[in-house]
């Protein structure tokens, strides 16, 4: 495939990564340790100096010819690359192209890859590169890597000093298919001309608050909302701030249509010294049968070049969720080891009570747990022992024959009871006094504390509660 400039030229698609790029961008130091190779990036810098060639200086430090590389960041490997094109814009009263040299699409020993290149020394400010590879499958890139480095120097005459901008336009990548990408972002960068290039300043991921339900249906798109506060810690103001978010999610679910770890981006103006700016993004999550109940989200910001100090760049949260596969009101948590009524779903009133022993007219109990197991039990009107009273838990020592603080304590040890359901292995019902999870997440909760607190049961004509009631006589 042929990318040519003009009219014809083919249009990006959106970007979304995937299946775009995540980034191009300019770094004006690629021999900066780690250096850069045509398919690893080490640091990417924002910034070079160059001195004006007419200008006899005796300074060995100063130069006047930048080696910089176009560079591709997080190509998908869905959307592998087989081409890609992009133009360079600077300032032509001060600088030129003077060389090009593919990179990245020559890595493979297949690739049999060519660039359509504007004439060099390129003089008008606007400098053209497409790429195209013909190799057989295989051929294809991906990750990250350099498309091209390229070569500019000072053009003729005398110049005043400035801080120049070279900036990217009309960049994308194409895949196997034929269909070209623009990356999510671009970087752009600055050279100093007979001057110093300024100290970057410092991007920081303050704050990183997820909103999401407790409990979501299973293959219905549930909103999860990211809102971070990034900062700009100075000691400049930076040109713009890249916000991504990084989903690692659990087999069986999907962000925004992608599985696995989907990124999401988006780029901030410039961002004042000092100021912290709130940033909110919503996303689709849909779950059919997770692996797992949580999704691993990674929130980073981060200048566009390089940020002196990637240590306070990102913030990672772990969000947890339950399911309702069936979309019955009860969560999977609930339903897990009840009676399925021979089928692969609970699709009946007396099922979703989690406690009722199968279907009227069908087979026998399938499930853990059945409806006399919550039903025959002790005697809410018998005080006297663990055989009797349902509250007194603890039946040796001083709390034999009465509901007192053992009892209580019993729910937290030695086994922790409290907060369990029937699928845990803690769980027993002999704790669960008001039984059912109710309006709780789990079945054992403040509601059985409370009734052995605050119900006066029938005992005793229904005057005096279980907790701190008289012992058995």
């Amino acid at each position: 495939m042929v990318l040519v400039r003009g009219d014809g030229d083919r249009q990006a698609a959106l970007a979304t990564s995937p299946p775009s790029a995540q980034r191009f961008s300019i770094d004006m130091n690629p021999a900066i340790t780690p250096a850069n190779t045509p398919s690893t990036l080490g640091t990417v810098e924002q910034c070079a100096r160059i001195e004006d060639d007419t200008i006899l200086n005796f300074d060995e430090d100063l130069v006047d010819t930048i080696d910089l590389d176009i560079v591709a960041i997080g190509i998908p490997p869905a959307n592998a690359m087989t081409g890609y094109t992009y133009t360079l814009n600077y300032d032509p009263t001060r600088f030129r192209v003077i060389y090009q040299a593919a990179k990245l699409g020559h890595v493979q020993p297949s690739s049999a890859g060519a660039s359509t290149v504007d004439p060099l020394p390129d003089t008008d400010g606007s400098f053209h590169v497409s790429f195209f590879d013909t190799g057989p499958p295989g051929s294809e890139e991906s990750g990250s890597g350099v498309l091209d480095s390229l070569g500019i120097d000072t053009g003729p005459g005398v110049q005043s000093s400035t801080l120049a901008p070279v900036v990217l336009s009309s960049a994308a990548h194409v895949d196997t298919n034929g269909n070209a990408w623009a990356p999510d972002a671009l970087g752009n960068a600055t050279i100093a001309y007979d001057t110093f290039c300024p100290t970057l300043a410092d991007a920081k991921m303050v704050s990183q608050a997820i909103l999401f339900p407790a409990v979501i249906a299973g293959g219905i798109d549930a909103t999860m909302t990211l809102n971070r506060t990034v900062h700009n810690n100075g000691p400049t103001n930076p040109d713009v701030i890249y916000v991504n978010a990084t989903f690692t999610l659990p087999a069986g679910c999907a962000v925004n249509g992608q599985s696995g770890t989907p990124m999401v981006s988006d780029s901030l103006a410039l961002v004042q010294v000092s100021i912290a700016t709130s940033h909110q993004r919503a996303v689709a999550v849909n779950c059919t049968a997770p692996s797992s109940n949580q999704i691993t989200v990674q929130g980073c910001a981060q200048r566009m070049g390089f940020d002196p100090n990637l240590g306070n760049n990102c913030e990672t949260d772990i969000v947890t969720f339950l399911m309702d596969s069936d979309g019955d009101g009860w969560t999977d948590r609930d339903e897990a080891g009840t009676p399925l009524c021979g089928d692969s779903r609970n699709e009946d009133v007396s099922d979703d009570s989690i406690v009722d022993d199968g279907c009227p007219g069908g087979p026998t109990a399938e499930g853990a747990f059945s409806e006399a197991q919550f039903s025959i039990g002790t005697d809410p009107n018998d005080p006297c022992g663990t055989d009797g009273n349902p509250a007194d838990l603890v039946g040796t020592g001083s709390s034999a024959n009465r509901v007192d603080i053992t009892d209580l304590t019993n729910f937290l040890a030695p086994v922790r009871r409290y907060g369990t359901s029937p699928e845990d292995l803690a769980f027993g019902s002999r704790w669960d006094l008001a039984p059912g999870r109710g309006l709780f997440t789990t079945w054992i909760n403040i509601s059985d504390l409370m009734r052995m607190i605050v119900v006066k049961p029938p005992l005793y004509g229904g005057t005096i509660r279980w907790f701190g009631g008289p012992a058995c006589a």
